[in-house]
């Protein structure tokens, strides 16, 4: 009975400390991510991959840089040039002006994985050649997760 307890006094011992190295290592990432917005980009981009629903959405801007009505409707949360050109790992999207497909393939024709609806965000994880568009200033796939929006969306 003893040589239980012992036991049992161990692995709480070495829960604990497996939980304190845990929570310290958390710590410092959050920190560092803090103080260097490249990493917390990175973590945010590498959990949405991990965590969220992947797929693919079609961006596409008109002249004025703005989300066209027919195939855009998205907003790339940047400042700075939007063309598809300048889409990157870890760049934002958020739908804008209704729904949004989200697809299981770069085409059209895919079936349909969900809608977007207006507000919601997802992250670029990897992008197509660019289409050629009509009537817009450029477009094209991107592969994304989905992602919140926000510091705390």
């Amino acid at each position: 009975m003893y040589r239980v307890m012992r036991i049992s006094a161990a692995i709480s011992k070495a829960i604990e400390r497996i939980a304190k190295l845990a929570a310290a290592t958390l710590g410092v990432v959050a920190l560092a991510s803090f103080v260097f917005p490249p990493l917390g980009n990175l973590i945010e981009t590498l959990t949405a991959w991990r965590f969220g629903a992947v797929g693919y959405v079609y961006y596409e801007i008109d002249a004025k840089q703005e989300p066209t009505k027919e195939d855009g409707n998205l907003y790339l949360l940047a400042s700075g040039n939007r063309d598809f050109s300048d889409l990157h790992f870890g760049s934002k999207l958020q739908a804008a002006m209704g729904s949004k497909y989200f697809r299981t393939q770069p085409t059209e024709s895919a079936p349909t994985m969900f809608l977007l609806k207006e507000g919601d965000c997802v992250i670029v994880l990897s992008k197509s050649e660019p289409t050629k568009v009509v009537n817009a200033r450029s477009g094209g796939w991107a592969y994304v997760a989905t992602s919140g929006c926000g510091l705390f969306g």
